[in-house]
């Protein structure tokens, strides 16, 4: 009650601050617990975060401890394997091996190329084998896909003439000669191809192409004499074969086809040597002693021309002309049981046989 209003103001003032500086310890104690918590808690991360770091290097540390021990395996099982391989004189190939080349890539040609090669090669087996349908079918790959091998159109004309297509084998003679006219091969089977089919005029005309080209072959000659024989003209079939049989005189079909020549001229004594020139090249052949029965009946020698008949048919059963020949001769030498037996096994292979009846027929008289 004493106081001044001034010396109030200034204990209140005192106040004040005293109560301010209180408020400001209060709060600089609580910032101060604040921190401590903060300070701990971030002790605790950093502590946790060495501890995790530890543990991650413990395992990094383990494993490369493993994998160190992996390689130290792998090389010394390297170093084993290198000195058994030494001990074995096995040369090791080096670990860095460059890659090996790759097969180089053949062109669509060279592809074409091998794959016609092996078609030729398996049509010649087929047709070696007797197949010449199967053959056919290789030589027409080739033709599609190289049509500008022009032997082959050849080749196509035999294997069809084989098959009895005639006309197809015709058509690929043609185209044969059309595409090479010097080609002898093909107007000789052209020639062939006519002949099987009937047609002699033109096998005529395709032989005298061929033998304009070449004279000196004998299947040639021996092609145009059968044509000739064919269509009835004798002397020109025999001038051929006579040819034919000069350039290959150890052809036994070419000396009966001419001593047949001289048979149907009613020439037996010439052809006789020309039987016997095919019994020489080869004594087998049935055509040949066929023939010379024939000859030794129209000399009346019916002993020679049984033995012939005989031998024919040894070689040959189913001949029946040989078998006629026998009965003929049988007759001849007074023998008609014989005869008739004969006739019997004649008829029972070919009933119509007009020979046989009529020789029959003579007997019963």
């Amino acid at each position: 009650a004493g106081m001044t209003k001034q010396e109030a103001l200034e204990e209140a003032e005192r106040r004040r601050q005293a109560d301010l500086s209180e408020a400001e310890r209060r709060r600089q104690a609580e910032l101060s617990e604040a921190e401590r918590r903060r300070l701990k808690e971030v002790e605790g991360t950093r502590k946790t975060q060495e501890a995790l770091s530890a543990e991650v290097i413990r395992k990094l540390e383990a494993e490369s401890e493993g994998k160190v021990q992996a390689l130290e395996l792998a090389r010394l099982k390297a170093e084993e394997d290198a000195a058994a391989a030494r001990s074995l004189r096995v040369q090791v190939p080096p670990p860095d091996l460059p890659p090996l080349p790759l097969e180089p890539v053949k062109s669509e040609a060279a592809l074409l190329a091998e794959r016609v090669q092996a078609l030729l090669q398996e049509a010649d087996r087929l047709t070696k084998e007797g197949n010449p349908g199967e053959a056919l079918r290789c030589v027409e790959e080739v033709l599609g896909l190289t049509p500008d091998r022009f032997a082959l159109y050849l080749t196509r004309g035999q294997l069809l003439l084989a098959l009895g297509r005639l006309e197809d084998a015709a058509t690929a003679c043609h185209k044969a000669t059309t595409l090479d006219p010097r080609d002898v091969p093909a107007w000789a089977c052209l020639g062939a191809v006519m002949m099987a089919g009937g047609k002699y005029e033109e096998a005529l005309k395709a032989f005298d192409a061929a033998i304009a080209l070449e004279d000196k072959d004998p299947a040639l000659h021996h092609g145009r004499g059968l044509a000739f024989q064919c269509l009835g003209k004798l002397e020109e079939a025999e001038k051929d074969y006579r040819r034919a049989l000069e350039l290959a005189p150890a052809s036994p079909e070419t000396a009966c086809r001419l001593a047949w020549i001289c048979v149907d001229q009613a020439r037996p004594a010439d052809a006789e040597p020309f039987f016997r020139q095919a019994l020489r090249s080869n004594k087998a052949w049935a055509p040949a002693h066929h023939g010379l029965a024939v000859v030794m009946r129209s000399t009346e020698d019916s002993r020679k021309a049984l033995f012939h008949a005989e031998a024919a048919l040894k070689i040959d059963p189913e001949n029946i002309e040989a078998r006629d020949e026998r009965a003929l001769a049988l007759w001849a030498l007074k023998k008609p049981r014989d005869a008739l037996t004969e006739i019997r096994e004649i008829l029972k292979r070919k009933p119509k046989h007009a020979p046989a009846h009529l020789l029959q027929g003579q007997i019963a008289l």
